[in-house]
């Protein structure tokens, strides 16, 4: 497991097999797949090839992070390189944990390495119209809507990470997340 960051009550990893049974049973509960516009996997062994499979961290050097609180998985959050440039903030945990802050705890420090680590001047996000709460996180991230990155049913939202406000957020985050040396050339 190569740990990328850690906050006071999550660290965050790369993807590994030891993650597999927990990512398999954060992706069958119907209620946090509801607006991701994903399906389940079929089973364990697609949740396991699913993270061998995943590139992100060889071809750019970042992606989204397998969240664990006392150990256990209960989801990612992180950054997805897109084909076009832009990169994305996503996170997804298993319901037992909503509503406890987690997702800004783990949101707070991913848009810190967006910024202390890999240098990105600029963030996007998205969510379906009917979700309220990730809406909600987003904005209260400091994310703005950007009605030209929308693509019905997502919202587009976006993030300039080198504005008055926002270089405050990062000072305040910078407290509370704690960011792992990078581990040889990435």
């Amino acid at each position: 497991m190569t740990l990328i960051a850690t906050t006071a009550r999550l660290s965050l990893s790369e993807f590994c097999d030891a993650d597999a049974t927990g990512f398999f049973r954060l992706n069958q509960d119907p209620e946090v797949l509801k607006y991701t516009g994903d399906t389940a996997f079929a089973n364990l062994d697609a949740a396991r090839g699913f993270i061998r499979q995943y590139d992100q961290y060889q071809r750019y050097g970042l992606g989204r992070w397998a969240l664990h609180f006392n150990g256990d998985f209960i989801g990612f959050c992180g950054l997805k390189q897109h084909l076009g440039g832009d990169v994305d903030l996503g996170f997804r945990l298993m319901r037992c944990h909503w509503g406890k802050g987690l997702a800004f705890e783990a949101a707070c420090a991913a848009i810190l390495l967006a910024n202390d680590r890999y240098g990105l001047l600029r963030l996007v996000a998205r969510a379906m119209e009917e979700n309220d709460a990730s809406s909600y996180l987003l904005t209260k991230l400091g994310f703005s809507r950007c009605q030209h990155l929308d693509a019905p049913p997502w919202q587009g939202f976006e993030l300039e990470l080198h504005t008055a406000s926002i270089e405050a957020n990062l000072a305040a985050w910078r407290d509370t997340v704690s960011l792992t040396p990078r581990q040889g050339p990435k």
